[in-house]
């Protein structure tokens, strides 16, 4: 019900233009409606987040947020650890969506407060129908600490 107040956003902060683009393509094909915002790397991320933070109101900050470790210059765990301290970025959910299946990594994101961790499906299909579940989940069955 409260979807139609507004846009839903997702931020994908990944460096892979092939990536993000087979992640918009997936989401184009459930909900025309969801914007997905952009970052290459973790500094464009926090500074995107934290002048969305200050400048508008808290309704606005994304919905949810799709976190690659590998980025270039400051990597997804600083990123990942900067806004789960941040008092008004960290009840934005934090999926890692990633290469590694690292168990390391996994326990790290998992201890540093991501909510959720998934490994990149190397073909489409099974790409696509992650993206399908993650897409139901946290924007038709999750609800959200600021009532969206």
């Amino acid at each position: 019900m409260y979807q139609a107040l507004r846009k839903r956003q997702l931020l994908v902060i990944d460096d892979s233009d092939e990536d993000c683009a087979l992640i918009e393509r997936s989401f184009s094909r459930f909900n025309a409606a969801l914007e997905i915002v952009r970052c290459a790397d973790g500094d464009q991320a926090l500074h995107f987040l934290h002048e969305t933070s200050v400048a508008l109101p808290r309704g606005t900050l994304p919905d949810l947020i799709l976190l690659d470790l590998n980025l270039p210059a400051m990597d997804g765990f600083t990123v990942l650890a900067k806004i789960k301290t941040s008092p008004v970025l960290r009840q934005i959910p934090v999926v890692i969506l990633t290469t590694s299946a690292n168990p390391d990594a996994i326990t790290r994101c998992y201890q540093d407060g991501a909510n959720s961790y998934l490994v990149k499906s190397l073909n489409v299909a099974g790409f696509q129908q992650t993206m399908h579940v993650l897409y139901r989940y946290w924007f038709e069955v999750v609800c959200h600490p600021y009532g969206r």
